[in-house]
């Protein structure tokens, strides 16, 4: 028995040794850019969790079983929470223009029970409202243009006679504060973004491109509200689509998050925790789909008036600011809301640190408590 304790304490010292060499060449990798390349990040992986299971068996005479190493391991049968992600803005076009030069995702997180229940309520909307009832997309860039009498817009989205685009604005309204979702957002600084990062070299592990960038954000927020979320669920994430070829770059840009983790969580818990595959969907009518839709135009007109609380997004000129304060009190929100416990993530934050926190501070006061928390 001396000798096995003897050779397990040895063992653990060895391995805690490769751990450490084992990091520092995971950072020369990150500093060269090279880690998805060489496929070391899952190396590494394996490499510290030998030396957790030996550390363990040297302290204790027993290792850790795989559920007591990772605490984001889940049961086999789990509920599915779907990521319903959708974006505004133009993502592989960067401009010397500081001022407008953003791209944005828009996101809610919904059971298939609240998913069902948002198409019934909201085809009941379009039906009372519309004329071309529940086959109309709530899709808020042509919603608005046919407020402003838009021709092609306003034939798309022709009211009944005696319905008034204000009553539409308030029923939709109500829509989204009976909903139960959470929801989150990304916002990519894409001039910011290219002066800081991309031309210095600074941080080689992010993602360089924009859309791959606000995807691998979005995901670590998304898996900090599964590992809180009653009843070990499963997340599922789907898309709108755009073509075949970025369909496929987001579906490339996805997988290797959950592969290889990001700086900031190691890929077990992704792993574990959110589906690999990645549903890609046109838009539909009474979809939850439009949520997201309508999130992401409102969050990019938050971005572009400053991130300014008391300039409320509104969906056209006869929205209301009850819309955005409904989303804002909806965003995943987690003790100190930082170190992705927020839902919202503007990046590059520099110079909006200050503003970034009162909204932070605005929202936690705007939260409601849905009937699944």
């Amino acid at each position: 028995m001396e000798v096995n304790d003897a050779d397990d304490q040895r063992r653990a010292e060895l391995l805690a040794e490769a751990a450490s060499k084992a990091n520092q060449l995971h950072e020369l990798l990150e500093q060269a850019g090279a880690v998805k390349v060489t496929g070391y990040g899952s190396t590494k992986s394996r490499i510290d969790t030998e030396a957790a299971l030996a550390a363990d068996l040297a302290r204790t005479g027993a290792p850790l079983t795989g559920r007591e190493l990772y605490p984001h391991d889940r049961p086999q049968e789990r509920p599915i929470i779907r990521l319903l992600v959708d974006e505004s803005g133009v993502a592989y076009d960067v401009r010397d223009d500081p001022q407008s030069d953003w791209f944005v995702l828009g996101a809610v997180a919904m059971t298939d029970a609240a998913c069902d229940e948002y198409r019934a309520n909201a085809d009941q909307i379009k039906m009372e409202f519309f004329r071309e009832g529940a086959s109309v997309v709530f899709h808020a860039s042509e919603m608005r243009e046919a407020m402003r009498g838009g021709s092609g817009a306003r034939s798309k989205y022709a009211l009944r006679p005696g319905k008034s685009w204000r009553e539409v604005m308030q029923a939709l309204d109500l829509l989204i504060e009976r909903t139960e979702f959470t929801a989150f957002g990304v916002v990519i600084r894409k001039w910011v973004f290219h002066q800081e990062f991309t031309e210095t070299g600074k941080d080689p592990f992010l993602p360089r491109e924009t859309y791959g960038l606000a995807l691998h954000l979005l995901l670590e927020r998304f898996l900090v509200f599964l590992a809180s979320a009653v009843g070990s669920p499963i997340g599922s994430i789907t898309l709108e689509s755009q073509n075949p070829e970025m369909d496929a770059r987001h579906q490339v840009s996805i997988a290797e998050t959950i592969a290889y983790g990001t700086r900031w969580v190691s890929p077990q818990p992704l792993q574990l925790d959110i589906r690999p595959g990645v549903t890609f969907m046109g838009k539909q009518a009474s979809h939850p789909l439009e949520l997201s839709d309508i999130l992401a135009n409102l969050l990019y007109q938050w971005v572009r008036s400053g991130c300014y609380d008391d300039q409320r997004p509104r969906l056209g000129k006869h929205g209301t600011p009850q819309l955005w304060e409904s989303f804002c009190s909806r965003f995943h929100q987690e003790g100190d809301l930082r170190r992705g416990r927020f839902g919202l993530k503007v990046f590059p934050d520099s110079g909006l640190e200050g503003l970034l926190d009162q909204h932070r501070k605005w929202c936690q006061s705007k939260r409601v408590t849905s009937r699944r928390d």
